[in-house]
């Protein structure tokens, strides 16, 4: 089965420290026509919020240093209307 391959505006930023999860995510996001950004840490994620907005941002739970929750609340304080999705292994 075809899919047709939406136009959107739609901005996502990755938080994950996981390269095949990180790789992956982008992959199977930017096939269906999201703009995306990775970064490997939620350090890196918080200054990227700093530089552009996004839609919507995904991060894993468990990430060295700052945690995925800690990135939430940071998130949210540059930015209220971010969507925010975290995931857990």
């Amino acid at each position: 089965m075809a899919h047709d391959t939406p136009a959107t505006d739609t901005s996502i930023l990755i938080v994950e420290d996981d390269e095949t999860i990180r790789v992956a995510l982008c992959v199977a996001l930017e096939r269906h026509g999201y703009r995306v950004l990775a970064v490997e840490s939620a350090e890196d994620g918080v200054a990227q919020l700093r530089r552009d907005s996004y839609d919507i941002a995904i991060t894993d739970m468990k990430l060295p240093g700052m945690g995925g929750l800690d990135f939430v609340v940071q998130a949210r304080a540059l930015d209220p209307e971010l969507i925010v999705i975290v995931m857990s292994g």
